[in-house]
């Protein structure tokens, strides 16, 4: 799979599209979507709905031991979980990086800060 026209996209808090830019989870949507596999956006769910809805993404995540293509890369940033990426192959993620925007790099960069692969299963095909 080609992810040259997303290089460069801006980053953008909850970006969804390339319009408008994205942000690590809004972009993992679009590489995952691009592969037939749904991820569901639990970013812009009511307060009523955000349970439900971030249910179902673990429901639809399991953690795997190692790396796969379109696996789901957690990335620590200060200490926290709370950066996202999608494992591309060939040693290679594809991130949305605040003040940079879409990038493709090396995962080894980020071998220290890696805090689990995810696998979404029950993929539904789009």
């Amino acid at each position: 799979m080609e992810y040259t026209d997303l290089l460069g996209t801006k980053f953008a808090v909850h970006g969804r599209g390339k319009d408008e830019g994205f942000d690590c989870y809004g972009l993992a949507i679009e590489v995952l979507r691009r592969n037939g596999i749904v991820l569901p956006d639990v970013w812009y769910a009511d307060f009523g709905d955000r349970l439900a809805v971030e249910n179902e993404l673990v429901a639809k995540v399991e953690k795997i031991e190692e790396r796969e293509v379109n696996c789901l890369v957690e990335i620590e940033v200060h200490g926290l979980p709370v950066h996202m990426a999608v494992y591309i192959g060939n040693g290679y993620i594809i991130h949305a990086l605040y003040r940079v925007g879409v990038i493709i790099e090396p995962l080894r960069k980020y071998k220290n800060r890696i805090r689990g692969y995810y696998r979404v299963r029950n993929n539904q095909h789009i």
